[in-house]
């Protein structure tokens, strides 16, 4: 089952020059205590944001990218590579982003845990904003949480209609 995370503002806006938004240090608290032990799926891009370009490490780095790749990672070349790989790996499966990685497969995905950031930044990379979109129902919010710079929440939303992997190309 594929999952997605992500922190959005008020705008659903999740980057600027392929840099997050926020650091907020209890959602990357949140995220590394999610992922830690499973599956991340990412575009080069996400992979090159990483610190020093590294993969996370103690996770399965499944990186989707026409372009070879030199760091040690699980390389998908195509979204049908990497449909062939989801039925071999053990543990959760989280997308990660960026943009486009998320629009390709948001409907194959069954749940999403969304950091919602009351604040609005310059942006050049937004994710669909659940509360418009059809096929996504909230099932659980947080309070809200204030670290001093920023008010969130974090929300978990289903996916009333995942799409079945084997569609994915």
């Amino acid at each position: 089952m594929l999952k997605l995370i992500v922190a959005v503002d008020e705008n659903w806006a999740i980057g600027k020059d392929n840099e997050l938004l926020f650091h907020i240090k209890e959602d990357l608290m949140r995220f590394k205590k999610l992922t830690l032990g499973q599956n991340v799926v990412m575009g080069r891009k996400t992979l090159e944001s990483m610190p020093k370009g590294a993969p996370l490490p103690k996770r399965n780095n499944i990186v989707l990218s026409r372009n070879e790749l030199a760091q040690e990672v699980i390389h998908c070349r195509n979204m049908g590579e990497l449909r062939e790989l989801i039925p071999q790996l053990t543990g959760e499966i989280y997308i990660i982003g960026g943009e486009n990685i998320y629009k390709q497969l948001l409907d194959f995905c069954a749940a999403a845990e969304v950091t919602k950031v009351q604040a609005q930044k310059q942006a050049d990379a937004f994710f669909p904003n659940l509360d418009e979109a059809e096929n996504w129902q909230l099932e659980e919010q947080s309070g809200v949480y204030n670290n001093g710079e920023v008010k969130y929440t974090f929300n978990r939303y289903i996916n009333k209609k995942v799409r079945p992997l084997g569609e994915l190309e």
